[in-house]
């Protein structure tokens, strides 16, 4: 079960996304929410947030619904990041396996929770595949009582069509304004520096946010070349690791063309990022590729 418990990690205070919040509650409190919900949207546009808040709102009296916000101080919050707490469960359906599906079942049906309210996350629900889909719905279809839920589609690919078809579908949306302004109230109010060009900015908050602490701890500059960026980014990716390294290199190219407003295709070099990382290309010679643009 520990697997499954929370580990992510969320901002404390809920942007933007507060009236979803306020009428989410009420329906809970009200016995009217669905049992199976999807959340979609863009990724990072904090739909694993405003559930992680819909829980906290419901649960902890120590949560200030005023102004949206966690107290690290409680013992719902201790609870929860501690992995104590079992009636917060978060799946990754990109990398989960028929296994894990079976064995979530079983901990579902065996643990009981006292009566309270339970939320079980699958986020990523778009990256699931097939057979952990169809052994998912099995478990969907007839929830306990106090059991919800929640899917999040990142629109990354098409959803299955049985799993959409269980659930009740909540478009989470953001506009560019509303985007910038969560991001400029998020820095304002935990005093960071954008190290990104609002100019050129079209990131959900939550990728902005990843992306802007990445290009702080890699030291890079988006005035600098690409090729400086990428060689800093592929040295700190031989030790992390991370997934988004691709993505914020894709960004970067973007950042870039349209910055620059180059006539040779980004989406070629686009291409080439994928290829090294998916048939572990020579990073050497990737970074002869992009020296001279």
């Amino acid at each position: 079960m520990e697997q499954f418990l929370h580990k992510k990690e969320i901002s404390h205070r809920l942007f933007f996304l507060t009236k979803y919040l306020d009428n989410f509650a009420k329906l809970i409190e009200s016995e009217n929410f669905p049992k199976t919900s999807m959340f979609t949207g863009n990724k990072g546009q904090g739909k694993y947030t405003l559930i992680s808040h819909l829980l906290f709102s419901i649960k902890d009296d120590k949560y200030d619904n005023n102004n949206y916000q966690i107290n690290k101080n409680s013992k719902f919050y201790n609870s929860f990041y501690s992995g104590i707490n079992t009636n917060f469960i978060c799946i990754d359906s990109s990398s989960i396996k028929i296994d894990d599906i079976r064995e979530l079942k079983i901990n579902i049906l065996s643990k009981k929770i006292n009566n309270e309210k339970r939320f079980i996350v699958f986020d990523d629900i778009d990256l699931i595949n097939l057979n952990c889909a169809n052994a998912l719905l099995k478990i969907i279809e007839e929830p306990l009582n106090n059991d919800y839920f929640f899917l999040i589609n990142n629109k990354t690919q098409n959803i299955i069509e049985t799993i959409k078809s269980r659930c009740v579908e909540f478009k989470i949306n953001m506009n560019f304004k509303g985007s910038n302004n969560n991001i400029l109230e998020f820095l304002k109010t935990f005093e960071l520096k954008s190290l990104i060009d609002f100019d050129y900015n079209l990131l959900t908050p939550g990728l902005f946010l990843r992306y802007n602490q990445l290009i702080y701890e890699y030291n890079l500059d988006l005035n600098d070349t690409i090729y400086e960026n990428f060689q800093k980014i592929l040295n700190n990716h031989k030790r992390n690791k991370l997934s988004i390294n691709i993505d914020l290199m894709k960004y970067i190219i973007n950042f870039y063309f349209e910055k620059e407003n180059k006539s040779i295709s980004k989406f070629q070099i686009i291409k080439i990022i994928d290829e090294l990382f998916n048939y572990n290309l020579s990073q050497k010679t990737f970074l002869e590729t992009v020296k001279n643009i």
